[in-house]
Order: C-alpha cells, then sequence, then structure tokens
C-alpha cells in the first residue's frame, strides 16, 4: 500500500525536518495514512458509497480505488504526518516550541481534508481502471422546504 506522502514531500513544506534527530519519519506516516483513511471512509466513502448503490458494510473502503491520490491527498498527508512529527518530538511541557508546530499543522490538516472532501475524490467505484464522470460527481446535499 502507497502511504499519501513521503519524506521528500515533508521536506518540501518544512526544509530541516530530516535534520530533528530522526532520520525517516515513516512511522509517522502510516499512521497519518490509517488516519486519512478512516476519516476518508467515515465523512465521504460511507455517503458516496449509498449514492452509488454501494453497501459499504460489504464492500469497505481500498485506497488502492483512489486513483488521483498523489494530485489530491499529498498535501493532506504532509499535514497529518507533520502532526504527528511534531508530537512525537514534543517534550513533557506546555511551554515546547514543537506545541505550536503540532496545533498549526493540525489546523492545516482540518482545513484541507474539508476542502478535500467537499472538491470529491476519484474513486473508481466500479473497479474498471478508470474514473468515468459518473464515478466523480460531487454529492449534493438535498433539503425538504415546505411552501
Amino acid at each position: 500500500m502507497t502511504e499519501y506522502c513521503t519524506n521528500e514531500d515533508l521536506v518540501k513544506v518544512r526544509p530541516a525536518i530530516l535534520d530533528l534527530g530522526v532520520a525517516d519519519w515513516a512511522t509517522q506516516i502510516l499512521k497519518a495514512g490509517v488516519e486519512i483513511d478512516r476519516s476518508v471512509e467515515s465523512l465521504w466513502y460511507r455517503r458516496n458509497a449509498e449514492d452509488t448503490s454501494i453497501d459499504w458494510r460489504v464492500t469497505p473502503f481500498d485506497r488502492a480505488l483512489l486513483l488521483n491520490a498523489v494530485e489530491q491527498l499529498t498535501t493532506l498527508g504532509v499535514y497529518k504526518s507533520l502532526e504527528h512529527i511534531y508530537l512525537y518530538l514534543m517534550k513533557h511541557s506546555s511551554q515546547d516550541v514543537f506545541k505550536g508546530e503540532m496545533e498549526t499543522f493540525r489546523d492545516r490538516y482540518k482545513v484541507e481534508l474539508k476542502e478535500v472532501l467537499l472538491f470529491g475524490l476519484d474513486y473508481d467505484w466500479d473497479q474498471d481502471g478508470t474514473v468515468d464522470p459518473a464515478e466523480s460527481k460531487v454529492r449534493e446535499t438535498r433539503r425538504l422546504s415546505r411552501v
């Protein structure tokens, strides 16, 4: 399974991230991926699966079916990974400099997640290797109004 970001992606946002005493942030990147999958499944996949007549209880979310994950979710992966990295680097003090960085990336992650889910994801619902226009439609909220 390919992760949503790499150490190289982290360096693009925080150039000195590999100079903080840890040569590889794979553990934090993996943890971020698990949390992103959980968020995508609960906030986007389940609703859209029902609109596509797929029972999400029978057919679980599959990250491999996100055909444009690099373009759509790398930034999200970087923000969530950096949140976990700065949490890892924090000392047991409320005055820790890494706390502010962790909170910054936690907040950026929330905003980015909201934007990504509003825009929609390229998910290959029929598993044919392409995303048809009908598969990439954004779910509309329907409301009933009394007249």
